[in-house]
């Protein structure tokens, strides 16, 4: 956890968590329960003018601002709120809004303002794994799932999500590691048998890869993902030759394909045919340039 995060907290608490707060104005309840929404905007919005610590009316401001579809208003209002008042639901809340809107990096940051205040809550790890992986703060996701394991480590699903975050952070060993726990799952997905082919293959263990992918064929039956998989990790574990040789039909279907293309370079580069690996690299530059355009 960041410590700008703790020291956000300690400020709310020191400064704005006032005792005795002002309750929500009544005639705001009745304007809401009539349904006269902007009535009860304008009686709240007074009250936090003269009361800006009044958490509880901005929370209700909140929730007229998201009713009436001003999401970045109601945004404003739960940060006055957060402001007001160190709770982890207000925070949770305000994590959920940036969410919606998009704002995955303050969307992660709310969410652990809230795991501050409860670091072990299910629901706010669950979402700070998500939120984490979607803004690419691999370390924060790994955390978050590993902490959820601590706390059920009969649920082997956790696993998967914590494998595939070391993977996308480039730590293979701890990634290999998570996937064998989660293929104890008898309905372990079958792509899964295939990422754990190429982090092995990512950390040397060919045999390891090859391997997982005679497990994947076993029970799956190969395929075009199967192939493609197999000549990537033989172009990688030093059998260039055999990845050649079993690349040539797939790119007879697809010549073009920017995947295949960098395997095959890579295998050529291996086998030291460097004029015809520079050759393919330029297909896959070319494929690389088309596509952006």
């Amino acid at each position: 956890m960041k410590s700008s995060v703790f020291a956000f907290i300690v400020l709310v608490a020191l400064t704005g968590n006032a005792i005795g707060q002002p309750a929500v104005p009544a005639a705001g309840l009745a304007a809401e329960g009539e349904g006269r929404w902007a009535d009860a905007l304008r009686v709240y919005r007074e009250h936090v003018e003269q009361n800006p610590a009044a958490a509880d009316t901005w929370l209700r401001i909140a929730d007229i601002e998201a009713r009436l579809s001003g999401p970045d208003r109601a945004i404003a209002a739960l940060q006055s709120a957060a402001a007001a008042r160190a709770d982890a639901e207000v925070f949770a809340r305000l994590s959920q809004a940036y969410a919606a809107r998009g704002y995955a990096a303050s969307a992660l940051h709310a969410i652990k303002g809230a795991l501050a205040l409860k670091p072990h809550s299910e629901d706010y790890l669950r979402a700070a794994g998500t939120l984490a992986t979607w803004t690419g703060d691999y370390a924060t996701a790994a955390d978050a799932y590993r902490e959820l394991l601590r706390a059920h480590p009969q649920e082997l699903a956790l696993n998967l999500s914590l494998a595939r975050v070391n993977a996308w952070a480039g730590n293979s060993d701890a990634a290999a590691g998570a996937y064998r726990e989660y293929m104890k799952m008898p309905d372990a997905e079958p792509a899964a048998w295939l990422e754990l082919a190429r982090v092995e293959s990512w950390r040397g263990n060919t045999a390891g890869a090859l391997a997982a992918l005679d497990v994947y064929r076993e029970k799956f039956g190969g395929g075009d993902a199967y192939a493609r998989e197999r000549v990537a990790v033989l172009a990688r574990g030093g059998r260039p030759r055999q990845a050649l040789r079993e690349l040539n039909p797939l790119l007879v279907s697809a010549p073009q394909d920017p995947s295949l293309n960098t395997t095959r370079t890579v295998a050529l580069a291996a086998a030291r045919h460097h004029g015809e690996a520079l050759s393919t690299l330029d297909t896959v530059r070319a494929a690389g340039a088309q596509a952006e355009s």
